[in-house]
């Protein structure tokens, strides 16, 4: 009697595990198939793949049990001497979990941590630099507790000092400087408000644009007050609890525009030809639709390519990179759209479990780097800086 409550146990739990282990894989399937093009599903395509899939592999071992006490019934049969297991509908239900989540998990090795991207041999020069490469960096360093910070870059960027360095600042003038000067280059600095772009390859024009993606107040005075105190709730919980995981306090009832700014550089000598690179630091509102907002976007961008000058040239010319804090995973459907199918750096050079955001326990991969056609990333990286919120990242680029 007690083996078989202990028989009937095991079957509940291990069906349990099914059940649990298939509509996990079916929430990261969405994720991924469905990304944020959907409003109302976006979070699923920011939960990283391996959070996800850590308990469907335990979930699908699991499932092991609604075997066993079968097989053992049939092996008691009073007619048989022998077990004799049977490949009945329990084995099948339990081995489709386990290929599930195996294919998943290679899947999640090959396409999104690109670990053969480590087995790849790029040529290096003494100082560890890819031969023939531009060196390019991004950090957003801006949040409150940073605002004061003047530390010395090099003991966390890698050496040597990046040749272009692009950087999200709330620090005052004199703290950007001394940021700057700790990493022993002679750089020509352009600031737009908070953004700095400070480069040792001459930069022929850089502008600044808005991207007025401020999300249009909702038309419904019910709904705008609902939201109003969703934000309120959301606001009071993250900024009570923010400090105790390290990170800084903020406001989400601010409408945030997005940013764009267009530099050109001048990259004869290395490349052979101008390199354009786009700025961009979307919107991190967590309520907004990631998908919108790049469509909206890349409308402005388009427009912008479309006007001309005097000359008849175009007043934004086309990206050869793109490099910003995007507030969307990699991966996700919105990047695609905002980059006209750009390829990440990181995909090209970079490998592993890489995250930027939040800084004390890296969690999503929202700061990117992409490159045109005529470009490669022989290298990507990521570091830990001692301040702020976000990881800062690095490329070595080099002409195909």
């Amino acid at each position: 009697m007690l083996r078989r409550g202990v028989r009937l146990l095991a079957v509940i739990a291990g069906w349990l595990c099914v059940v649990a282990c298939a509509g996990v894989l079916s929430l990261w399937v969405t994720g991924k198939v469905v990304s944020d093009r959907q409003h109302a599903l976006q979070v699923l395509a920011w939960l990283p793949s391996w959070l996800v899939l850590a308990p469907a592999a335990v979930l699908a071992l699991l499932t092991l049990l609604v075997r066993w006490p079968s097989a053992v019934r049939r092996g008691e049969d009073e007619h048989e001497s022998t077990p004799r297991r049977r490949r009945g509908f329990a084995w099948w239900v339990s081995s489709l979990m386990l290929w599930s989540v195996l294919g998943a998990l290679v899947w999640s090795h090959w396409v999104e941590m690109r670990w053969l991207n480590a087995l790849k041999a790029e040529t290096t020069l003494a100082d560890g630099r890819v031969k023939g490469s531009l060196r390019i960096a991004h950090w957003n360093i801006d949040a409150f507790l940073a605002r004061q910070w003047s530390g010395d870059l090099r003991e966390f960027f890698p050496y040597p000092a990046p040749d272009v360095l692009l950087m999200s600042s709330n620090q005052p003038r004199a703290a950007q400087a001394s940021c700057l000067s700790s990493l022993r280059k002679a750089y020509d600095v352009k600031r737009f408000g908070n953004f700095v772009v400070a480069s040792a390859v001459p930069i022929l024009h850089a502008r600044a644009y808005s991207l007025n993606l401020n999300q249009p107040a909702t038309a419904n005075e019910s709904d705008r007050k609902a939201e109003a105190a969703l934000r309120a709730r959301l606001e009071q919980w993250w900024n009570d609890n923010c400090e105790r995981v390290g990170m800084a306090r903020r406001g989400f009832q601010e409408a945030e525009s997005g940013d764009l700014i267009v530099i050109r550089l001048d990259t004869r000598e290395r490349f052979g030809r101008e390199m354009v690179v786009y700025y961009i630091d979307m919107p991190s509102d967590p309520f907004a639709s990631r998908y919108r907002l790049a469509e909206r976007a890349q409308q402005l961008i388009e427009g912008l390519r479309a006007k001309r000058d005097a000359e008849g040239r175009a007043v934004v010319p086309t990206a050869d990179m793109i490099v910003g804090d995007f507030n969307t995973p990699r991966g996700s459907a919105s990047l695609d759209l905002l980059t006209n199918g750009m390829e990440n750096a990181f995909d090209q050079g970079g490998w592993g479990l890489v995250a930027t955001f939040p800084r004390p326990w890296g969690l999503l991969h929202i700061d990117q780097m992409y490159v045109a056609g005529w470009l490669r990333a022989a290298r990507y990286a990521v570091e830990m800086p001692p301040v702020g919120e976000h990881w800062m990242q690095w490329a070595d680029v080099v002409k195909r």
